[in-house]
């Protein structure tokens, strides 16, 4: 999964008088320490895509929003650099202004809707869970504990009697995005189907 972040770290925020408005960077090209923490923790992952669809909502309703937004990264990239709480903390403020200023200016008539959680997750490095398949996986493959953990004694049982029914090969899986992973290759593809390319930001979450 690549998904497409909507915040840029320091590095990039050069190239904001050339576009006009916040860079988005790829998470599966994370490079900063900034970055890596907006892509991998799972509370500034969601918060980061709220406030990309905000941002997207309020740069055709409020004047001057693109500068306001620039000069809170600005802030917010001096005030906490790689620190999670604090940018936990402060994007969660800023979401809050972000959905005030839509609100008000449109006469209190903006309804937000949090943004939807993601099917396949990483609930923290070296784990991933699918909540459409119902089960969870770590470099070892699918795991029974972590389904339970992170998806639910519910899920967990179900996973237990598929694995007994089928005799499933839990070295190998494939999640609902289509992406495969063979822990016995340590390493992930973007299908199971042979000459697959490696994915490499499944891979490095999963397996490094």
């Amino acid at each position: 999964m690549s998904k497409v972040r909507f915040i840029a770290a320091a590095v990039l925020l050069a190239a904001l008088p050339a576009i006009g408005n916040a860079a988005s960077f790829n998470c599966a090209q994370a490079r900063t320490p900034i970055e890596n923490a907006i892509c991998y923790n799972r509370t500034l992952d969601r918060l980061d895509t709220e406030m990309g669809r905000l941002y997207h909502e309020a740069r055709y309703t409020i004047p001057g929003i693109k500068t306001q937004q620039r000069h809170w990264i600005e802030h917010r990239n001096r005030r906490c650099g790689a620190n999670e709480s604090c940018l936990i903390r402060l994007t969660r403020q800023r979401n809050d202004v972000l959905r005030r200023q839509i609100d008000s200016y449109r006469g209190g008539g903006y309804k937000y809707r949090p943004a939807k959680r993601p099917t396949v997750f990483f609930p923290q490095r070296g784990i991933v869970c699918d909540r459409k398949g119902k089960f969870c996986a770590d470099s070892y493959g699918i795991s029974i504990g972590f389904t339970k953990e992170y998806l639910g004694s519910k899920a967990a049982k179900r996973l237990r009697k598929n694995i007994n029914r089928y005799n499933m090969d839990t070295k190998a899986y494939t999640l609902s995005n289509g992406i495969y992973c063979n822990s016995r290759r340590y390493r992930c593809y973007q299908n199971r189907y042979s000459g697959a390319p490696v994915n490499g930001y499944y891979t490095n979450r999963l397996f490094r």
